[in-house]
């Protein structure tokens, strides 16, 4: 039983982690502390737009980063 337990948690942190890396050549959507957060990764490069929501940190602010 505590074996089964082990690879459910396993699976479940694998899952999350998984949602955060973008694909390649493919728009992925994240969202963390209040804030929409959109990248697309091509050939080692990312391009970062991070968006604050309303409900998010009142002291956030937009950003696009390329590296």
């Amino acid at each position: 039983m505590k074996a089964l337990k082990n690879i459910f948690i396993s699976f479940i942190f694998v899952t999350a982690c998984a949602n955060v890396l973008a694909a390649q050549g493919r728009w992925t959507e994240g969202f963390g502390q209040g804030n929409l957060e959109y990248f697309i990764d091509q050939d080692g490069f990312r391009l970062y737009i991070g968006c604050p929501t309303e409900a998010g940190s009142a002291d956030s602010q937009s950003s696009v980063s390329f590296n």
